[in-house]
């Protein structure tokens, strides 16, 4: 192996990650949103006011909430669909514009709580990174709560019960937080073959 490659092999992508709990007023937040947006295309929100929130409507979800597997996936890429190993797709697109449809509506009531929380901060961050790399002011108003698409989707395993949500102890990070998540072998990506 020439020193080229492994040099190649051994780069981690890192993935710049913004502290909300330090940086806390658009102002700040402004050029370091900007910074990030200029050398990578992704950034992670670490904001821990609003985990217990989330955290409760997720349990919430996955205790009362089963996907809807009756309903089938349609044209507009929404509803649910069969992956493998029990595990299912759910998506829906939401969207402003009068010309395009999505006539499937999420009846869940605890994954639109979700949704709606974060969409509110989904919004507020496609503007502050508009504003942070465009300066025309009619451009930056191209993204607003009545201007956007949004498209929720969610994994649900239909095999996942108690003994599984025993095992947490792989899911408590060294600060003591508590993240339970199923783990990724529970999923596949779905690679749809055209849209």
């Amino acid at each position: 192996m020439s020193g080229a490659e492994n040099s190649r092999r051994r780069q981690l992508l890192r993935v710049p990650v913004i502290d909300l709990d330090r940086v806390s007023d658009e102002e700040q937040l402004l050029p370091v949103v900007r910074a990030v947006l200029l050398q990578y295309d992704t950034f992670l929100l670490k904001n821990y006011a609003n985990k217990a929130v989330l955290d409760e409507l997720l349990e919430e979800l996955t205790a009362t909430d089963p996907a809807d597997t009756s309903q089938g996936f349609d044209a507009n890429f929404t509803g649910t669909l069969p992956l493998e190993d029990d595990v299912w797709l759910e998506q829906y697109i939401f969207d402003t514009d009068p010309q395009l449809h999505f006539d499937r509506k999420c009846k869940n009531e605890s994954l639109r709580s979700i949704y709606g929380r974060l969409l509110k901060l989904g919004v507020f961050f496609a503007q502050l990174s508009m504003k942070s790399v465009v300066s025309s002011g009619e451009l930056q108003d191209c993204i607003s709560s009545t201007h956007f698409a949004a498209k929720l989707t969610r994994y649900f395993n239909d095999n996942y019960n108690a003994q599984d949500a025993a095992d947490v102890s792989a899911t408590v990070l060294p600060t003591g937080d508590d993240f339970q998540y199923q783990f990724e072998r529970d999923y596949v990506t779905l690679l749809p073959t055209g849209l």
